[in-house]
């Protein structure tokens, strides 16, 4: 059964952003990635573009503090998908935080440390609306919306949602 995971906490270090990108697309596990919102810039390294127009957003709104980015994990359990149906859920849930007004980075991997056939999606959304200014905070409305558009996208998929604390910090 598919599963939305938001992990929640520790994502306040100055350096979050470009550490979590460098996570996703450096992992042995990456097949591909993507994001709306985030520029590549020629001589530039990936992570350096997500973190600039990431701060373009909360450094115009005030707001380069607290939880920096959310961070969030699709997975697919048990279900039988391919690299391309598994871009199809990433793509659809880019642009549906994208057109709500929040940058998003993401990676499909395949395989994990516990489960080497475990797919799964990160997409690491700025927590700074660039429309609104508003703060986006993993709540049951939020994670509920986001299950009823993938309920409509993917229609006779079961999807879960739930938060989890994250392990992820670094000073």
């Amino acid at each position: 059964m598919p599963n939305l995971i938001f992990k929640v906490k520790n994502y306040r270090n100055v350096d979050v952003v470009e550490t979590i990108v460098d996570y996703i697309r450096s992992s042995v596990y990456i097949e591909a990635y993507g994001s709306r919102g985030c520029f590549p810039i020629p001589e530039r390294s990936v992570s350096e573009c997500v973190r600039d127009a990431f701060y373009a957003v909360k450094n115009a709104y005030y707001k380069a503090d607290g939880q920096l980015v959310q961070h969030i994990i699709v997975g697919f359990g048990d279900v039988d998908v391919t690299e391309s149906q598994v871009c199809m859920v990433a793509d659809a849930i880019s642009d549906y935080y994208f057109f709500k007004g929040y940058q998003n980075f993401w990676g499909s991997h395949w395989g994990s440390e516990n489960n080497g056939l475990y797919r799964h999606i990160h997409m690491v959304l700025n927590t700074v609306n660039g429309r609104t200014g508003e703060r986006f905070l993993a709540t049951n409305d939020n994670m509920g919306e986001l299950k009823t558009f993938l309920m409509g996208v993917f229609p006779g998929v079961c999807w879960t949602y739930g938060t989890d604390e994250s392990f992820f910090y670094r000073k």
